[in-house]
């Protein structure tokens, strides 16, 4: 069960960071739509006396990280491997989940520490038929938790945890057997790789101040590695030799690692996937290489976030204990809803009680007033237009001359509100009936008929005479009087 990491969106930013006990190295880098890396930035400091706490650690690293441009933003953090037990193993064969477990098993038992109080994680680097190689990291908690708290105090939180030796093995090809010798800082990683898993590691820390006793220091280290690997037992057989560093260094190494190895030994420029920019990497190479080999999504130790082993039962107890939690909730369900749902409504009917004897007298004084204004807006705005009716008589009638006018009266009766029951005021109606009384003096017969008729044409009245004419007008011969009715539509003229 490798960890490996997938591949990572164009355009983000990606930065490595270290600090060791004698200086602080990072570098930042953008990822490019081709999948590749374009290098923006390296930082190589060595580290000031009187940094004792996390926090002037962390502030000191947040300075440095801001003042050469490296973005705010989660970062991968190689930590030193003094800090770090670091073992190869060989397990009984089993199945790729169970290594984990076992590798943590099998590690706690050789550990300094309390094995309680340690992370372990380990890489599968070989699985055979019979056994499988291991290759596990372990570190206490308590460092663990101060890389993690000093990242973060930074504001560059940490989400990878990992060792250096990873980004040494991105930079070869993953061809073969092949020994990786990675000089940066004060520290050197000897690293056999494996078809590009890494099979061993081996990392010292270099006290020499001068060029040729770091060269010889390296030299130094890689033979004794060399015969360490052979004593235990089958060792490598390079192809290659791999030289990561300063080029003064390694350039010097190139002879003597070739000599010890019998490989011919390479010196390393550019790792393969990142574009450095014109920027200097013999300080930082490492680091760059952990930004490919994060890219390209190669397999890793991440004491972050350690792998675990599957648990086999747990898909069981799970369905078991949801069996028993769904039978638990549905009959605790049905009582508990039942009582529930009958407070809630005894709670309800209260409400609707309580608000009913609120409203009620609200209720009938709104239908009250709500008729009374039904009522004054019928009889205000019901009936006739007077005015008009008396212009249309008038008109009628004409100038003076052949008929003349003695009196007009008009009257307007309006009755009760007819208001069926459960109607509302605007299905309510308001009969009425309007009649005007006309007496006049005319020339001649003639003239009064003419005068009738000329009325009765005059809609929706209904002309009536009052009386005979007769031929005893004060001005005029003929003295007449007519009678104009109307109704509502719901009313018939009275006789």
């Amino acid at each position: 069960m490798l960890k490996r990491m997938g591949r990572t969106t164009p355009g983000r930013h990606r930065v490595a960071v270290e600090l060791t006990a004698r200086r602080l190295r990072a570098v930042s880098a953008v990822c490019l739509d081709g999948g590749g890396l374009r290098l923006e930035a390296t930082v190589v400091k060595p580290r000031p006396d009187g940094l004792d706490t996390i926090e002037s650690q962390a502030q000191w690293v947040a300075d440095m990280l801001d003042a050469a441009g490296i973005p705010r933003c989660a970062c991968i953090v190689s930590v030193p491997r003094e800090d770090v037990v670091l073992k190869r193993q060989e397990l009984p064969g089993a199945s790729p989940a169970d290594l984990p477990a076992m590798a943590a098993l099998a590690t706690a038992r050789d550990l300094p520490i309390d094995p309680e109080t340690a992370v372990i994680d380990s890489l599968p680097v070989h699985h055979g038929d019979e056994t499988a190689e291991v290759l596990s990291a372990a570190i206490p908690a308590s460092d663990l938790d101060d890389v993690r708290r000093r990242m973060k105090l930074a504001g560059r939180p940490a989400r990878v945890v990992t060792l250096r030796l990873f980004g040494a093995e991105a930079l070869a090809p993953r061809i073969g057997s092949l020994v990786i010798v990675d000089i940066s800082g004060s520290h050197v990683e000897v690293l056999w790789v494996e078809d590009g898993e890494p099979r061993r590691a081996r990392s010292a820390t270099l006290d020499a101040d001068n060029l040729d006793a770091i060269v010889s220091a390296v030299t130094l280290e890689v033979r004794r590695t060399w015969l360490a690997w052979r004593t235990e037992g089958e060792g490598p057989e390079p192809a290659r030799v791999y030289l990561s560093g300063p080029v003064a260094i390694v350039s010097q190494l190139a002879e003597p690692v070739s000599s010890i190895t019998a490989a011919p030994a390479v010196v390393v420029d550019v790792p393969e996937g990142i574009d450095d920019a014109g920027r200097d990497l013999q300080e930082v190479r490492s680091l760059a290489g952990l930004l490919v080999a994060e890219n390209t999504g190669r397999a890793w130790i991440d004491l972050l976030n350690p792998r675990q082993s599957p648990d086999r039962a747990a898909q069981l107890r799970q369905r078991v204990l949801l069996g028993i939690l769904a039978l638990v909730v549905l009959l605790g369900g049905i009582w508990a809803w039942g009582g529930r749902r009958e407070r809630v409504l005894m709670q309800q009917l209260d409400q609707v009680e309580t608000a009913r004897d609120r409203l009620d007298k609200q209720w009938w004084r709104f239908n009250r007033d709500s008729f009374k204004l039904g009522h004054l807006e019928l009889w205000t705005s019901t009936g006739p237009d007077l005015a008009a009716d008396l212009g249309a008589v008038l008109i009628a009638v004409g100038p003076p001359g052949d008929v003349l006018l003695d009196d007009v009266v008009l009257s307007l009766d309006m009755n009760a509100v007819d208001a069926p029951r459960g109607t509302a005021p605007t299905k309510w109606t308001l009969p009425w009936s309007e009649r005007v009384t006309i007496e006049a003096e005319a020339s001649s017969r003639d003239q009064a008929e003419a005068l009738r008729s000329r009325l009765a044409r005059t809609e929706p009245w209904v002309v009536t005479t009052s009386g005979a004419d007769a031929a005893d007008g004060r001005r005029l011969p003929n003295d007449m009087t007519l009678r104009l009715d109307r109704v509502s539509s719901s009313e018939t003229p009275s006789p």
